[in-house]
């Protein structure tokens, strides 16, 4: 799947229906897609378990910078459960995929 439609599920997710903040969405699956991969996965943009997990990851960091609950120094709070889960999942998936 391309940007333009995790852009388009991660509005939907957000309830974000104009289009005022694009650039700012792109920017947070940029980043999204960065830090999953620093977790050591390899992403699949045709896999709709790494479109969704791309999805998760881009809308909190948009909620977390939108409720400024940051400490100032770039740390945006506790990754939700669902979203820890779901990467770690991927991480094991990655790591048997190799080893097997």
């Amino acid at each position: 799947m391309t940007d333009t439609g995790i852009r388009k599920l991660v509005k939907d997710d957000l309830g974000e229906l104009n289009d005022d903040k694009d650039a700012l969405i792109d920017q947070m699956i940029s980043e999204a897609k960065e830090y999953i991969e620093t977790e050591g996965v390899t992403l699949n943009m045709e896999s709709n378990g790494d479109v969704g997990l791309v999805r998760m990851y881009a809308a909190w960091l948009f909620r977390k910078r939108a409720s400024d609950k940051g400490d100032g120094l770039g740390n945006i709070g506790k990754m939700p459960r669902m979203l820890r889960w779901n990467l770690n999942n991927r991480v094991m998936k990655e790591h048997a995929q190799a080893e097997g």
